[in-house]
């Protein structure tokens, strides 16, 4: 008999960092984008997206890919530092040390520099070595508050002749005033959007079972239940295409094989009970007016949805950007128009 399935390892949570053996590539190539536009001039590029959605995974990826061609220093401020408290000399002291650590040639040459003098020093060093511009990727930067994120964002400025920037920005940096002081002529918009999932066979589903396969890392000679393929449909369908939701629903409804009759997989009953929990999640979040919004903006743009209730919305995943015939529409997550629709536990 084949040993159970590790459901921990679905870790849902967990970004896939540079050189993981369990990237997948996303079919909409979010990566190749991110790393075109740098490669183009386009600098700063700004990728945005539900929470969830892969935007860590796919900003690091792209740095896989940069790095045939330029010197990469990823900086993930949200594991260095406290996001809700983080200052822009900060930002631009833990980037110099990361391009000094990135490119071992270079000297950090400190001493009594401030901040942003030994960063331009550090990206000006990397050019005589390089013969070309290094590339900052930033994550974290998002989880800040206004303030700090449009401080730091400013304060990059200092080097903007002289290095290529990716950066994860929050949803308020694509939406209303924000994004007209922030995207400007030379800054490059990336949205990431939900895979599309709709039949078994679309890109999108093939892409959530290669990374639930990738996750669990099953033997090859593990004996999978007939019903599985269904569990994984479904959760699919449910996810709406948000890796991270996926891979929850996945690993929720191991947990309720589990505790409800100790089975090693989950049927489409647990997927079911996992659904309901997110729903109840969903319901918790929701604020008075959210209902009536969310049935008004259905598949619009958006445009005359009130801008703090959209964002508010679009950070919790449960309004989402999609594509339609090329142009940008909301549409709720599918477990909150359950809810919408008075379904079990609305």
């Amino acid at each position: 008999m084949s040993p159970a399935p590790d459901w921990t390892r679905l870790q849902p949570h967990r970004p896939v960092g540079p050189g993981d053996g369990n990237y997948v590539d996303r079919p909409d190539a979010a990566d190749i984008r991110i790393a075109d536009w740098l490669l183009a001039g386009r600098s700063p590029v700004l990728v945005a997206g539900p929470v969830g959605i892969g935007k860590s995974t796919e900003l690091a990826h792209a740095g896989e890919l940069l790095e045939e061609h330029r010197v990469v220093a990823l900086v993930q401020l949200d594991r260095l530092e406290n996001m809700r408290s983080i200052e822009a000399h900060e930002t631009l002291d833990l980037l110099g040390k990361q391009l000094v650590t990135a490119e071992g040639g270079i000297e950090a040459r400190r001493r009594d520099t401030r901040a942003e003098d030994h960063l331009l020093a550090a990206c000006r060093e990397v050019k005589r070595h390089a013969r070309t511009a290094p590339v900052f990727l930033i994550d974290g930067l998002e989880k800040c508050t206004d303030e700090s994120f449009r401080q730091v964002l400013d304060a990059l400025a200092v080097i903007e002749n002289d290095a290529g920037l990716a950066v994860v920005v929050p949803w308020n940096a694509a939406y209303g005033p924000t994004a007209q002081s922030v995207i400007g002529p030379r800054e490059r918009l990336v949205v990431i959007r939900p895979v599309e999932v709709e039949g078994r066979g679309s890109p999108g589903t093939r892409f959530l079972r290669q990374l639930a396969a990738s996750r669990l890392a099953l033997p090859p000679d593990t004996s999978v239940p007939s019903e599985f393929d269904e569990v994984l449909a479904q959760c699919a369908v449910w996810s709406e295409g948000i890796p991270r939701t996926f891979l929850q629903l996945l690993a929720d409804a191991a947990s309720y094989a589990r505790v409800l009759r100790s089975g090693d997989w989950p049927l489409v009953e647990d997927v079911a009970r996992a659904v309901a929990e997110q729903r109840d999640s969903f319901r918790r979040l929701m604020l008075p007016g959210d209902e009536a919004a969310l049935r008004t903006v259905d598949g619009t743009d958006g445009r005359e949805m009130e801008l703090g209730t959209k964002l508010r919305l679009l950070s919790h995943g449960m309004l989402l950007e999609h594509l339609h015939q090329g142009a940008p529409i909301l549409r709720p997550h599918p477990i909150v128009r359950q809810l919408l629709q008075g379904g079990a536990g609305g």
